[in-house]
């Protein structure tokens, strides 16, 4: 049976996970590790939820340095993803489609808007000008 470790490390605001995609196979285990310098926030897919031991809670709050394990109790094929921020904010968007993988997407900021760019006649894309 195989062990991923995921650290948690803060760059830019964003909790951010070492890796992207963990295998979801049975017996498998997988651990978080908080960041060093504040808490974490997790929040689990239904599908994740459902195949994973212990049952996490979503949203769930990792403490700074805290580890947190779980095991893989299914290998079957799910909408598997775990969103990871700074603050509990909103809901996570939930995948749709399948596979074999568990997800670790980056959220907890939204992106900065597109600069300003000039277009004929001197107004910007913004309307702006």
């Amino acid at each position: 049976m195989a062990n991923t470790t995921i650290t948690l490390d803060r760059e830019e605001g964003m909790i951010v996970p070492s890796s992207d995609a963990v295998p979801v196979v049975q017996g498998d285990t997988i651990d978080f590790v908080g960041t060093n310098d504040g808490p974490a926030i997790l929040s689990f897919s239904p599908d994740a939820i459902s195949v994973l031991s212990p049952r996490p809670t979503s949203p769930l709050q990792l403490a700074a340095s805290e580890r947190r394990s779980f095991t893989f109790t299914s290998s079957d094929l799910g909408a598997y993803s775990i969103r990871f921020s700074s603050e509990s904010d909103s809901l996570p968007q939930i995948p749709t489609t399948t596979s074999a993988n568990l997800f670790l997407q980056v959220g907890g900021m939204l992106p900065p808007p597109p600069p300003a760019m000039t277009v004929a006649g001197g107004r910007t894309r913004d309307g702006q000008g």
